[in-house]
């Protein structure tokens, strides 16, 4: 069976939109950074500066997402995305946050 040449096209523009899409995930993997504002409430840091809470609590304020994450939120909405990051943030680090934001 002979293709045309507009389906031939086709299907080379669709592959390589895929090709494309799964470069761009790969290399926003890589780099993906959310800058952080930690929540010390309730914690033994409550109450002191916050600049010597991060210090003493050994928490960063940039955190660079893992890949797994950034292919789970890949074509989400934000409100769906947005709730996937803050939750791994709080679980893997053990501190809620007042919210984050990509940088």
């Amino acid at each position: 069976m002979k293709r045309s040449a507009s389906e031939i096209s086709h299907n080379l523009e669709i592959r390589l939109a895929r090709l494309e899409k799964e470069s761009n995930l790969k290399r926003l993997a890589k780099s993906v950074t959310v800058k952080v504002k930690w929540d010390f409430e309730g914690a033994d840091l409550e109450g002191i500066p916050y600049r010597q809470a991060l210090r003493e609590s050994g928490l960063r304020e940039e955190i660079k997402l893992p890949s797994s994450l950034i292919r789970e939120i890949d074509g989400l909405d934000k409100d769906a995305f947005d709730s996937i990051i803050s939750d791994f943030l709080s679980d893997e680090y053990g501190f809620t946050h007042y919210g984050w934001e990509f940088v």
